[in-house]
């Protein structure tokens, strides 16, 4: 979660994006460099609601020498909280797929995998020195669904990257529209239960972008149905926040409000209830690189989509083929 994979998006790991997911009893090997990143961040399973159960921290240490940008700390230890449900998490995703509801609140927390004591840190300092390996200072600090009206739904005879490379037409269009469809009173609450806003259609429709080309996006939170923070991840990039607010995105007064001198960066981003956020990347990574909240349950709701990098014009920025293990469909 957060690794760049600069031309190594075929591990990067979600089902039917860059992959065929591995089946039982099989195996496959992970193999990507890191460029240009530090800092922990995590890994985890993104296939159905297995990320519940399957994940565990990414250590990226410095270079030998290199010095914290902070005060050195007395001893480093991970902290990786998490969840556990008394369930099977394919069924408790499945429960929540056909009630249309929020799923099972689970049986525990978990501190490393583990249930445990609990301890008093009220008192305590925290100081945040890093997110999404980048440094972000002291201060730094590390969305029914759809993307433009249109509920994403996944391929399942191929993954999106192995189509891109092969040039296979039929598993995704590129024809995701820059402007929304259908334009409407976003936050408004009177909206929220307008049958014709709620239904949406289902469309593995992708971005095609050219590679190394500037990418702006706005992300518009709306009232329909149930209203919450949604944390939009992008995957192969870092990009620059350039602003967030509340209401409905003003496409001239909100634009004087971006941030051009020092934004930022990210690769997930909190769209706040009843508002926006403006995010903007450098699309110099080709390949398939989707994009989706990272509230689980949104997922398989259709919450997501993906941009398709074209190759560039060398060797340097040209896709390589699949290693020969890569799970097949």
């Amino acid at each position: 979660h957060g690794i760049f994979q600069l031309l190594s998006g075929w591990a990067d790991g979600p089902e039917y994006a860059t992959q065929c997911p591995i089946l039982t009893g099989q195996s496959y090997t992970y193999r990507f460099t890191i460029t240009g990143q530090e800092g922990t961040l995590w890994w985890h399973a993104h296939v159905q609601w297995l990320r519940a159960t399957v994940y565990g921290a990414l250590i990226i240490r410095p270079r030998v020498g290199r010095s914290y940008p902070f005060p050195k700390p007395y001893s480093e230890v991970p902290i990786v909280l998490g969840e556990w449900w008394n369930a099977n998490v394919i069924d408790v995703e499945n429960q929540a797929l056909a009630s249309g509801g929020a799923p099972n609140i689970s049986n525990a927390f978990t501190i490393n995998g583990r249930p445990g004591d609990l301890y008093p840190c009220s008192s305590s300092r925290l100081a945040a020195c890093g997110a999404n390996a980048t440094c972000a200072g002291p201060f730094g600090q590390r969305l029914a669904a759809s993307m433009n009206n249109a509920s994403f739904q996944f391929p399942t005879k191929l993954s999106m990257l192995q189509a891109f490379f092969n040039n296979v037409d039929g598993i995704y269009t590129t024809d995701f529209p820059n402007q929304p469809p259908l334009v409407f009173d976003y936050t408004n609450a009177n909206n929220s239960f307008n049958q014709s806003l709620v239904m949406t259609t289902k469309s593995t429709k992708v971005k095609k972008v050219k590679f190394n080309s500037t990418v702006e996006m706005v992300m518009q939170n709306t009232a329909l149905i149930g209203v919450e923070n949604h944390p939009i991840h992008l995957h192969g990039f870092n990009f620059h926040v350039l602003a967030q607010g509340f209401g409905n995105f003003d496409t001239v007064n909100d634009r004087k409000k971006f941030n051009l001198v020092n934004p930022q960066q990210r690769n997930t981003i909190a769209v706040p209830v009843g508002g926006w956020a403006v995010v903007r990347f450098q699309a110099n990574n080709p390949g398939v690189w989707l994009m989706h909240c990272h509230l689980d349950v949104h997922l398989p709701w259709g919450l997501a989509t993906a941009f398709v990098v074209e190759n560039g014009g060398t060797p340097s920025s040209t896709l390589p083929p699949p290693p020969p293990d890569l799970p097949h469909c």
